[in-house]
């Protein structure tokens, strides 16, 4: 790996992320200048100002965390906001760009699982991980682009899984059900070596059974790919504001070249199996891992 690139350490007992200690006091409601993200967060170039569980979250410059949380609700109630988002608010101001993504790896292969909210990025995580792969991240993934390359920046943090996918991971690991939230939190065994990304999985669910009566496969390359990048860029709105144009152009620019699959699947149809096998056969160790986007569809007979 290159020696240059950025760490990631997160110490929520101690209260330091990314080497920033967090402060705790009076965050105000809007940010002057903001240009607003969405319901929850806005940036204004300086800043970036975040919102939700009963906490709010002032990052500035990435040198700067305030938290400022409502009466009845503690540190460790949002413990989840420390070490998920706070590490991706400070190190975007830094020049890392984060997909939205569990990440894991198997050899030579390093596969960013993305996709948006309740498309199966842990669920499928833990599934590889139990048939084999290793954990890099979790949810969201880390960056940057050296030498051509974009190189994973994991961190230690656990995995967040919905109490129907707690079966993937082994019965022994420790998990803990976060407050104010559905999830549980489980830890697993963590890969903290950076490595190169191979390749991309993007994760789609249709809620129509006729349109994907099973899981399909299809490899994306070219706008296509590009337009899907963009979907799962992790606090999109915000890297364009409060992020370096260049490093993000850059980034986009280095991920178009890595290999790429979009599955889709079916709500409520018990697919993970077969996702993971369509991972491992396209972009796993033994498939054509750097040899560019595989280019049939496929359809697999899935009881749905």
């Amino acid at each position: 790996a290159p020696t240059d690139l950025p760490r990631i350490d997160v110490d929520v007992d101690g209260g330091v992320i990314c080497g920033v200690p967090i402060e705790y006091g009076p965050v105000p409601s809007e940010l002057a200048g903001e240009t607003v993200a969405n319901s929850y967060i806005s940036a204004n170039g300086d800043q970036v100002l975040f919102s939700a569980w009963g906490a709010r979250v002032l990052v500035e410059r990435g040198q700067r965390i305030v938290m400022d949380l409502e009466p009845g609700v503690t540190a460790e109630d949002v413990r989840f906001i420390s070490y998920g988002w706070l590490p991706s608010l400070i190190m975007l101001e830094r020049g890392c760009i984060f997909l939205h993504a569990s990440t894991v790896s198997l050899g030579d292969a390093t596969i960013a699982v993305a996709g948006g909210s309740g498309a199966g990025k842990s669920t499928t995580a833990a599934a590889l991980c139990a048939a084999g792969w290793s954990l890099s991240c979790d949810d969201t993934t880390a960056v940057v682009v050296r030498d051509g390359l974009p190189w994973v920046l994991p961190y230690a943090r656990p995995i967040h899984l919905l109490p129907d996918a707690l079966h993937q991971v082994h019965a022994g690991a420790a998990r803990t059900r976060l407050p104010l939230r559905e999830k549980f939190a489980v830890d697993l065994n963590q890969d903290l070596a950076p490595r190169a990304i191979t390749g991309i999985a993007f994760l789609q669910r249709s809620a129509d059974p006729t349109q994907v009566p099973s899981v399909m496969v299809e490899g994306v390359d070219g706008l296509a790919l590009f337009t899907l990048l963009e979907r799962n860029l992790h606090l999109r709105r915000v890297a364009a504001i409060a992020g370096p144009r260049g490093e993000l152009m850059k980034w986009f620019e280095v991920m178009a070249t890595v290999a790429a699959i979009r599955i889709r699947r079916s709500v409520g149809a018990d697919t993970v199996d077969e996702v993971c096998a369509q991972i491992n056969a396209s972009l796993g160790p033994s498939g054509p891992t750097g040899a560019g986007p595989v280019s049939n569809d496929s359809e697999c007979g899935v009881e749905s």
